[in-house]
């Protein structure tokens, strides 16, 4: 399973180079500088423009909550999987482990850039140095916890795992960005024990890992 998953990660990044190196011949790169040019610009005449009423504290936590709620792994797998690794189920938690820990590794990209933009509006509710390191730190945590309850959720056909995934985060992050961090560090363990829950239906989900 090993050989496999790494000749379907190579093809992959063969493929994804191919597809950036065409995309990026054409003026798409200028007209992505200048959208962000833009964007900073009205990003910053709407900080000024806040009054001191607005939760900010609030929309921050929602917007990295969505974001890391939302993170889903990628496989590399085939429609012809379904048939040909049906016989190998058992043997494919090495697989689903090098998957795992890519897509930990590309999610980390989207949730430090959502970090980063959200950085404005925690400077300028006079966030200290100390609450930054910290807040890195829960939301290392809290992405790599919610991929775990992902990946779970692979298994074990539940219903609003994503929700609850976003109410857990939310409140964890609302509560460090207040301060306390005692709650965020409980509703991590919850969230951790959540993932290691037994079950007695374990069937990994063919259709939605092909999907995905």
């Amino acid at each position: 399973m090993t050989k496999l998953w790494k000749k379907r990660f190579l093809q992959y990044l063969r493929h994804r180079f191919s597809y950036l190196s065409y995309i990026f011949q054409g003026g798409f790169l200028i007209a992505l500088l200048l959208l962000g040019g833009i964007g900073a610009v009205y990003y910053q005449r709407f900080l000024t423009t806040l009054s001191e009423d607005f939760p900010s504290l609030l929309v921050i936590a929602l917007i990295i909550s969505g974001v890391i709620s939302s993170l889903e792994v990628k496989f590399f797998l085939l429609p012809a999987d379904k048939v040909f690794l049906l016989a190998y189920e058992g043997r494919m938690k090495k697989y689903i482990q090098y998957s795992a820990f890519y897509s930990y590794l590309r999610s980390l990209l989207i949730v430090i850039f959502t970090g980063l933009l959200t950085t404005p509006l925690l400077i300028k509710v006079v966030f200290q140095t100390y609450d930054f390191i910290w807040g890195a730190l829960l939301l290392l945590v809290l992405s790599f916890l919610s991929l775990l309850v992902v990946i779970h959720s692979y298994f074990v056909k539940k219903k609003w795992v994503r929700l609850y995934l976003f109410i857990f985060n939310s409140l964890a992050l609302y509560a460090a960005l207040l301060g306390a961090f005692w709650i965020s560090f409980i509703l991590s363990v919850i969230l951790l024990f959540l993932t290691s829950l037994p079950s007695k239906k374990m069937v990994l989900q063919w259709e939605r890992l092909i999907e995905l």
